[in-house]
């Protein structure tokens, strides 16, 4: 057995994404936003007035979290959500929108450090390709 068989993998996944949860929180502190509302509402600026059921899929969420984690946002009036026969729509507001730009510029930087650091060591291809496999249901 190799020592790759031998490591935890469960904490090797969480143990950076706690680290960098962290450090996106006290970066973003200051837009009164938290990485979890920032991914919310970066991913329904990408998917254009999702649908809800899109929404969950897109971030990966069961359907009682997805319920959940628009509600401050709708608070803040960043987002709203329509209502029809059909379906549930998320929509950013003007001032959600304006909310995201700062946001917007810290996560692209902070994903163009993570991007530099994989590529620096020749694996960045190997670890998206993994991420992406372990995002999969």
């Amino acid at each position: 057995m190799n020592s790759t068989q031998n490591d935890d993998l469960c904490s090797a996944v969480l143990r950076p994404n706690r680290r960098l949860s962290r450090k996106i929180n006290a970066a973003l502190k200051i837009h009164e936003l938290t990485v979890e509302q920032a991914v919310v509402l970066e991913t329904i600026a990408a998917l254009d007035c999702p649908r809800v059921t899109d929404l969950r899929i897109a971030l990966g969420l069961d359907p009682s979290t997805v319920s959940a984690n628009p509600k401050p946002l709708l608070k803040r009036q960043f987002v709203v959500i329509t209502e029809d026969v059909v379906d549930r729509r998320v929509k950013l507001t003007p001032e959600g929108e304006m909310r995201l730009q700062s946001p917007r510029k810290i996560l692209n930087t902070m994903d163009d450090a993570i991007k530099q650091k994989l590529a620096a060591h020749g694996v960045l291809e190997e670890v998206v390709a993994a991420l992406r496999l372990l995002s999969q249901p």
